[in-house]
């Protein structure tokens, strides 16, 4: 539930998006990390720690943990709305994540996030039927923003409830989305000096 809250603010304004096309990448960006934010304060689960003992010093502070995980969860969410496609991609790619995420959870024991992983899995599996090979639906910005949501949550979460998983495989588990998203960024910058 906690969770679903935390998500409104991201889901209202891909909606927004979707409908009308005219929401500005920069408040939907906003809305990210108003999510990320408010995720952080009802759950109180947050990045504290990167297995360096510099950066796990700063972390330790409660504003800079804040301003970071609220960071972190809205770029994996774009990450996801940039490889949204008509052929599946976001959502095959997110099953094989979340099926890793999933069998690290069941490994460490923790059967919520497991059962979490589970259910996600199931309903992307019913979203990646209708779309794969052929496009018929897209998820759209509210379903790209929320399935990335959701995934940046399990990620952070996975490690802030067992210690000894570290923070670096999940974001080696999710590696895929930001590193398209950091080529797509590299893209237009090269673009734009072409101009």
């Amino acid at each position: 539930t906690l969770i679903l809250i935390s998500s409104i603010p991201l889901f209202i304004l891909g909606t927004l998006e979707d409908f009308y096309n005219n929401v500005r990448p920069f408040l939907r960006l906003i809305s990210a990390i108003f999510s990320g934010g408010i995720f952080i304060i009802l759950t109180g689960y947050s990045i504290t720690s990167l297995n360096f003992q510099i950066i796990d010093n700063v972390l330790s502070i409660y504003l800079i943990s804040f301003i970071f995980t609220s960071f972190a969860i809205a770029g994996v969410s774009n990450s996801i709305n940039i490889v949204d496609g008509f052929n599946g991609l976001a959502s095959g790619s997110l099953i094989i994540m979340l099926i890793t995420f999933s069998i690290v959870s069941w490994t460490v024991g923790d059967i919520v996030l497991f059962n979490f992983c589970i259910i996600y899995i199931s309903i992307l599996i019913g979203f990646f039927l209708l779309n794969f090979p052929n496009g018929y639906i897209f998820l759209g910005d509210s379903g790209a923003y929320l399935s990335g949501f959701l995934l940046a949550i399990i990620a952070i979460m996975l490690p802030a409830r067992n210690p000894e998983i570290s923070s670096w495989l999940c974001l080696l588990i999710c590696f895929y989305p930001i590193m398209e998203t950091i080529f797509s960024i590299f893209r237009k910058f090269k673009r734009k000096g072409h101009h």
